[in-house]
């Protein structure tokens, strides 16, 4: 009784609940902090808060090693330093809710609730706390879905633009939405030529990349294309992380293999994350399915390949796709056992990796090989779980309840 009368509040107050989880947390990682080994802070945000250090003592954010973001994310921390050093937690914990909120309101009301998946999800409450700006990312990204549905593509342009000026990663939505601004009944290759509404989101989408980037360039100079855009081609990361790839990277000390290595990374990982784009499209193009649910399924899948694939992988890259999964929830044809058996596959995949990189990075054991098939484990998981919603997907949650 008391479950059901929490679910039928509105979202106002599920809004308002899940902001002071959030201040809760932010409170209880200053703890954190001052008394365990492991800190709760996200080391993201010692950097964001660095870069602004630097841009009001004149300078730019890029003189604080690490720092490969837009000048506006370290704008965004300077209060962190005039005003109180929480506060950029405090604005990714809200943007969090705002992201609820864009759920909700694109959803089909009879789904609706699936928004809490986003308010009361453990990842999202953690990751922005913590300080990293992915929420922020996320939130950018169901406003575009948002203008998108509500067919103003000149704002949808314009914001999409911008978010990919925050963070490259969502450009590959880019053959996503062009297609479906196509004409309902056309072909594959009919969907590819242009229309006013096309013309208008990659105008839009352009204006809103190119002002924010040439602002940023004059601002910072080559320095801010060198670290905030090209060096997401050729990085190689050897710190320890849930993609596989850390260990290749350690096991050649030739630069030249290492940037190879970077480079053919993408093959797999955008050959993927494109198929799936024209799949979802043909299923558009010759049933009568629901168009959102097929933009969004498409939408997830990408990220989640893109994720799963990444060359490097950290813990708030999960939330890329988490801030999707409440629209295609509806949508699949798996019981809440199946759906229990897949939590448990993703977080042990998860756990399993966490406890070995523990070992590894705290205790100092000399377990790097057994650290590296956590890794692989992990990718083979959620390669599992991405084939499973694939296959279960339908595109009329009626013929659910007819089952």
């Amino acid at each position: 009784m008391l479950w059901k009368y929490f679910l039928n509040l509105g979202p106002f107050a599920h809004s308002l609940i899940s902001f002071f989880i959030h201040v809760f947390l932010i409170l209880f990682c200053e703890i954190q902090d001052k008394f365990l080994d492991v800190k709760y802070t996200d080391i993201d945000y010692v950097v964001f808060t660095d870069g602004a250090r630097f841009l009001l003592n004149g300078s730019t954010p890029f003189d604080r090693p690490t720092y490969r973001y837009t000048p506006i994310l370290a704008l965004f921390m300077t209060p962190n330093l005039l005003w109180f050093s929480q506060f950029g937690k405090l604005l990714l914990s809200i943007f969090d809710i705002i992201g609820g909120i864009l759920i909700y309101n694109i959803m089909d009301k009879r789904y609706s609730r699936y928004y809490l998946l986003w308010l009361y999800n453990p990842l999202t409450l953690i990751i922005s706390t913590r300080g990293s700006a992915e929420s922020l990312i996320c939130t950018l990204v169901l406003l575009v879905i948002f203008c998108f549905n509500k067919k103003q593509y000149k704002l949808a342009g314009l914001c999409f633009g911008f978010v990919i000026h925050f963070k490259i990663y969502p450009i590959i939505y880019a053959p996503t939405f062009y297609l479906a601004l196509s004409e309902r009944n056309s072909s594959l290759f009919g969907s590819l030529i242009p229309n006013s509404s096309k013309i208008i989101f990659i105008i839009s989408t352009l204006t809103g990349l190119i002002i924010p980037t040439y602002f940023s360039y004059l601002l910072c100079g080559s320095i801010y294309l060198e670290e905030a855009w090209l060096y997401h081609f050729y990085r190689q990361d050897f710190q320890h992380n849930f993609s596989p790839y850390f260990y290749l990277f350690q096991l050649f000390d030739n630069v030249s293999t290492q940037k190879i290595i970077g480079l053919m990374a993408f093959v797999p990982q955008m050959l993927l994350v494109t198929i799936i784009i024209p799949i979802y499209y043909n299923q558009r193009a010759t049933k009568s399915i629901t168009f959102k649910s097929n933009l969004c399924i498409a939408l997830f899948l990408q990220t989640y390949l893109f994720v799963t694939l990444n060359k490097v992988i950290t813990a708030q890259y999960f939330e890329w796709y988490m801030c999707l999964l409440p629209f295609i929830v509806p949508f699949f044809k798996i019981t809440w056992k199946k759906w229990l058996v897949i939590i448990v596959l993703w977080s042990y995949a998860i756990l399993n990796w966490l406890l070995f990189a523990y070992l590894y990075e705290f205790r100092k054991w000399d377990i790097l090989g057994w650290l590296c098939s956590a890794s692989i484990i992990f990718v083979l998981i959620n390669l599992y779980i991405i084939i499973f919603l694939h296959s279960n997907f339908v595109d009329d949650p009626k013929s659910l309840r007819k089952k």
